[in-house]
């Protein structure tokens, strides 16, 4: 109990990761890719082999994605990525905030407006603060 009051510390103002859209099970597994729309968070507790993607017309309406399970796929589109214990093998890109608890893990390149990495958690791959890749977006066009 304490670990998780601990971990809710790290999270933005604002995020509430208690409340889902929907949720994928562990006893289910998604091949392809799953898009989520408008604002909604989907919980992953099983497995997607593809992509995820958010899509929104509202950018103050960004889904977010709490995963304890597996996707092996890349994600992008996403306000806040949370990973509560769960692995994705592939890049992630959020535009507001990055999370890993209990030893979640991240084999790919990570993208993030904020990142917050408890102890014990890893990530195989390149960190890129969303900040970079807006100043080489402006001095390359």
């Amino acid at each position: 109990m304490f670990k998780s009051k601990l971990s809710q510390c790290w999270f933005k103002k604002g995020t509430n990761v208690n409340t889902f859209s929907g949720v994928i099970p562990a006893s289910a597994s998604i091949v392809g890719e799953l898009i989520v729309e408008n604002g909604d968070t989907i919980k992953i507790e099983g497995l997607v082999a593809g992509n995820v993607t958010g899509r929104t017309e509202d950018v103050n309406k960004q889904p977010s994605l709490i995963i304890s399970g597996t996707v092996n796929g890349s994600i992008s589109g996403f306000a806040h990525v949370i990973l509560e214990g769960g692995k994705i093998n592939g890049n992630v890109h959020a535009t507001t905030q990055i999370v890993l608890l209990n030893n979640a893990r991240i084999v790919g390149d990570v993208t993030y407006g904020d990142l917050a990495i408890e102890t014990g958690s890893t990530i195989s791959g390149n960190l890129v603060p969303l900040a970079d890749t807006i100043a080489t977006k402006g001095i390359s066009e």
